[in-house]
């Protein structure tokens, strides 16, 4: 297996001076939400041959580029791992369980190894996403990958696979073979506070009512003068949500718009009506913490020539401000100096909670996956 990773500062580049040192199986990218489709166009051009997959974002890292890059990518060639990949089109009408029933359907192998998923920002709900997929694909094999992300804006997000880029787009690879080896970690670094209150109307992702009163006022009441800025500044304020007495199946919630004549709150996750919410805080010094326990649960089993896939939420950007750097060095004191990695600000993370465990989906999280390939006989 052979890596290289690229990154770009200067939106004239994009990719057009990124020289491969092989013919890539697979490339991956993360892009400015104004840069993704061009991106994609070009790298297309540079390597017809790959399986090409990719999305816009909050923003994106790599070990050249800890906060600077308009553009991320990293190029690929597998020894004795194959990929299959699939693009599920999305429209309002679509089910996002279906979906991911879907890409389990198209991908689903006796011997898929892991599975990378990418998906619209706005229009899917990532739990029922994952819930459609677990649906065929068992808890042992991996799924990772995340929502894509337009900044703080949240107008627009682009997908992209192979000939295809655009909005309202599910892409996934799947990996194949008994050569694969994945690891992954998944840390928060969120507090609750405040009081606890029940969630007695929602529907799918979207919350109406806490304790009997319309969410959204209960919302910025808590939020001052930061309601302003909605939905924005809901991401420095997410929320905790767990079923009644097991705190230990909770997951974090993050805000993506608010409907402000029917007083409700849009989540990128399902809210189950009866489930206790909570808001959340942190410190810089928290999700620094936390991202550094991510990099550790995820590089027991590093090698030089392994590829790491950093998933972080934009809200944990927002809340670092100037400090969002010290969180991706925190990982380069833990993956290993010799191994490369990309990585982007999402709208949701996807990704087992540790080694062996089901999927799920966050929000709020910082998700490290490290794929190589071990010998085998």
């Amino acid at each position: 297996m052979r890596v290289e990773t690229f990154s770009n500062t200067t939106a004239e580049q994009l990719g057009q001076n990124w020289q491969f040192g092989f013919e890539p199986d697979l490339m991956l990218y993360f892009a400015d939400p104004d840069l993704a489709q061009d991106l994609h166009r070009a790298l297309r051009q540079r390597a017809p041959n790959a399986t090409l997959m990719g999305c816009s974002s909050g923003g994106q890292f790599s070990r050249q580029a800890h906060a600077s890059a308009n553009a991320t990518c990293a190029a690929v060639k597998f020894d004795k791992t194959r990929l299959k990949s699939v693009c599920i089109p999305f429209s309002d009408s679509t089910n996002s369980q279906t979906a991911g029933l879907d890409i389990a359907t198209n991908l689903m192998a006796d011997d898929l190894a892991a599975v990378f998923v990418l998906s619209d920002g706005m229009q899917v709900n990532g739990t029922e996403l994952v819930e459609g997929m677990a649906t065929l694909i068992p808890n042992h094999i991996p799924v990772v990958g995340g929502l894509a992300g337009d900044g703080d804006q949240f107008v627009r997000t682009f997908v992209g696979l192979n000939d295809q880029v655009g909005e309202k787009m599910v892409v996934a690879v799947g990996l194949y073979g008994d050569a694969l080896d994945v690891a992954h970690g998944c840390e928060g670094g969120w507090t609750p506070f405040g009081p606890r209150r029940v969630v007695t109307r929602a529907e799918g992702n979207v919350l109406y009512e806490l304790d009997g009163k319309p969410a959204l006022d209960l919302y910025e009441r808590y939020l001052g003068d930061e309601a302003a800025a909605l939905p924005a500044s809901g991401l420095l304020f997410p929320l905790w949500v767990h079923p009644t007495n097991e705190e230990d199946q909770g997951a974090v919630r993050t805000l993506l718009n608010i409907d402000r004549d029917a007083k409700s709150l849009i989540f990128a996750g399902t809210m189950q009506e009866g489930a206790v919410a909570q808001l959340m805080t942190a410190t810089r010094d928290a999700l620094i913490y936390g991202a550094a326990q991510a990099a550790t649960d995820a590089t027991s089993r590093n090698k030089s020539d392994s590829l790491g896939l950093l998933v972080s939420c934009i809200g944990r950007k927002l809340v670092m401000g100037q400090r969002a750097e010290d969180e991706i060095e925190t990982v380069d004191d833990h993956i290993g100096q010799d191994v490369p990695y990309i990585g982007f600000y999402s709208y949701g993370e996807i990704c087992p909670r540790s080694s062996g465990t089901h999927t799920m989906f966050h929000n709020q999280t910082m998700t490290i996956s490290t794929f190589s390939e071990k010998d085998v006989a």
